[in-house]
């Protein structure tokens, strides 16, 4: 298999300088050249002519799915603006198998999706799930995200079920929690699931850029990559657009999150 490069970004909606932000983003994404780019909080608001997933998309060259979420007026560049915070997958070549999965949800956390879909690359189908797990912290929130991830994971298994055998899955996105908290158990306890090493998980993926914001200490943005035959591995894994993109003279970068960078091929 020749190499796929992975790139998944919490676009953090329409907050801060967002037409700065989504220029520096753009710039950012295109000299990263992804095949695949998951994205969350993509913002849309059409009242301004606002889509973060179709700008990135169009200047990528990519193809584009997006589920929208969340809907609800946001102060984007002093305005306030309907709008909805959503999941996307862009991709170099066509998407097949689309599915907007509901995932459980309670009044607090505002309703979420996740959305997959099946990719063929180099003769293989390798299925795609982009995630974007609740917020809320504390045992509620790590309930809801426990749940959250089993109907991923259920309709990817619904899947491999329905084609009679278990291809390739790549799960990406912001899961907000890291890989050794009991709500990812299920993704981290499985032994053919590819995390990248732990050098890498040691690093902080949410960045403190507006008042109040703090860094977490450590991983809750993750793309994961599971392939049952072994044929398929991470080669490389990086941070990138977490620095200096908006403002080099500050090192503001363009989001509250760093993009997480995945090159997988063949397993030597």
């Amino acid at each position: 298999m020749t190499r796929l490069r992975l790139v998944s970004l919490n676009t953090w909606k329409g907050d801060g300088a967002y037409s700065r932000r989504l220029d520096a983003m753009s710039r950012e994404l295109v000299a990263l050249a992804p095949d695949v780019l998951f994205l969350q909080e993509a913002l849309r608001a059409p009242d301004a002519d606002h889509d973060t997933s179709a700008r990135l998309a169009a200047d990528l060259g990519h193809h584009c799915i997006h589920a929208e979420t969340r809907a609800k007026p946001r102060w984007v560049e002093g305005k306030l603006l309907d709008s909805t915070s959503g999941v996307a997958i862009l991709s170099r070549t066509p998407l097949e198998m689309v599915e907007i999965v509901d995932l459980p949800t309670s009044e607090a956390d505002g309703g979420r999706c996740a959305l997959t879909a099946s990719l063929r690359h180099a003769g293989r189908v390798l299925d795609l799930a982009c995630v974007h797990l609740s917020h809320l912290r504390g045992s509620e929130g790590a309930d809801l995200r426990e749940r959250q991830l089993s109907s991923v994971l259920s309709a990817l298994d619904a899947r491999d079920a329905a084609r009679g055998a278990s291809d390739a899955r790549i799960v990406a996105g912001d899961l907000n929690a890291l890989r050794t908290d009991a709500e990812l158990r299920p993704l981290a306890s499985d032994p053919a699931a590819d995390w990248g090493g732990a050098e890498f998980l040691s690093r902080a993926t949410r960045l403190a850029v507006h008042p109040g914001g703090v860094n977490v200490p450590g991983a809750i943005d993750h793309i994961v990559v599971r392939d049952p035959g072994g044929a398929l591995r991470v080669r490389s894994r990086r941070l990138a657009l977490n620095t200096g993109g908006i403002d080099p003279a500050n090192g503001q970068p363009p989001s509250d999150h760093a993009a997480v960078v995945c090159d997988i091929a063949a397993a030597a």
